[in-house]
């Protein structure tokens, strides 16, 4: 997908948000080359608790690094 993103749609950046309760999608985008940018706290209420949102993106110049 992300090929697709920078080689294809000539994108620089892509971006995502991911719930801080996801630890395993958090370590699959970081072992990916994603960064994490910022936090939005107590951003949806779920299994009643507020919970944070991750934003986490990775450039094109980042992604060429991790697939040499």
């Amino acid at each position: 997908m992300l090929r697709y993103a920078f080689e294809v749609l000539n994108l620089n950046r892509v971006e995502l948000t991911v719930y801080d309760f996801n630890k395993r999608a958090i370590r699959c985008y970081e072992k990916t080359g994603f960064t994490l940018e910022g936090r939005l706290r107590q951003k949806i209420f779920k299994n009643g608790n507020y919970q944070d949102v991750l934003i986490m993106s990775i450039l094109k110049e980042e992604w060429k690094k991790t697939i040499h």
